[in-house]
C-alpha cells in the first residue's frame, strides 16, 4: 500500500486558526515515534496552539530529497495558504551523495516558489543524526562535514531570501550522539529527541 504522505491535524487555540506547513522527510513524517503526536511538528503546533488555533499540514516523505519536496509538495504547500512554513530538508541528498551544487539549486527553487505565500518561513538545519552505535570513523567524519557544509548553504539562502535560519544542529550535536534520544533504529529521534527539536524550533518562530 502507498504510505499516506499527507496529515492535517487541527489543534484548537484561542487566537484566529492559522496554518502551518511542514515540510521534510522522515524525520518530519515522525518515524521513530508510535504516534504522530510525538513527531516535532505536532510538538511545534502544539505550542503555538497556547496562543491560537493551528492547522497543521505535514507534507512529509521518508527518504524524501530536495527534488523531492519541489516535485512532490511545494505546489500543495502553496495552495495551503499557509501562515507558517518550516523546511528541514537535506540529509537524504548528504547521505545519497548528492552535490552540494545541486541541493543548494533545489533549496533556492523551494524558497522560490514558496515566495508566492505569504508565510512566515523558517529553514530549519540539517541535524547531526546517526547515534556512536550506528556511525563509526571515519563516514561520521564525513557525514559530520557534509552536513556544515550544505548547513552554510542553508544559512546563506535563508538570508538571501530574508527568511529565518534555526539552527537544531549545534545544540543537539553532543545530545544526539548518546542512543538517550533515538529511537530503536538507532537513526531516528525517539520522543524526548523530537521534543528537543520542537521547543528549539518554537522557540525562533515569531509571535
Amino acid at each position: 500500500s502507498v504510505p499516506n504522505t499527507e496529515h492535517t491535524y487541527i489543534l484548537e487555540g484561542p487566537g484566529p486558526r492559522k496554518t502551518y506547513v511542514a515540510l521534510g522527510d522522515s524525520l518530519t513524517a515522525g518515524v521513530g515515534v508510535a504516534s504522530y503526536t510525538e513527531s516535532y511538528p505536532h510538538g511545534v503546533a502544539k505550542l503555538l496552539s497556547k496562543r491560537h488555533g493551528v492547522e497543521l499540514r505535514v507534507l512529509a516523505y521518508p527518504g524524501l530529497r530536495s527534488k523531492g519536496v519541489i516535485t512532490e509538495f511545494l505546489t500543495t504547500a502553496v495552495a495551503a495558504k499557509p501562515d507558517i512554513v518550516s523546511i528541514l530538508i537535506g540529509t537524504n541528498d548528504i547521505h545519497g551523495r548528492v552535490s552540494a551544487q545541486e541541493f543548494e539549486s533545489n533549496y533556492r527553487a523551494i524558497l522560490e516558489g514558496l515566495g508566492d505565500t505569504k508565510a512566515d518561513i523558517y529553514a530549519v538545519s540539517i541535524p547531526y543524526i546517526g547515534s556512536r552505535t550506528l556511525v563509526f570513523p571515519p563516514m561520521n567524519f564525513y557525514l559530520d562535514w557534509r552536513t556544515r557544509h550544505f548547513n552554510r548553504i542553508i544559512q546563506r539562502l535563508a538570508a538571501e531570501y530574508k527568511v529565518t535560519y534555526i539552527d537544531i544542529a549545534e545544540p543537539t550535536k553532543r545530545e544526539l550522539k548518546p542512543d538517550s534520544l533515538y529511537s530503536a533504529d538507532s537513526f531516528h529521534p525517539n520522543t524526548v529527541g523530537y521534543a528537543r527539536w520542537s521547543h528549539l524550533i518554537y522557540a525562533d518562530i515569531s509571535p
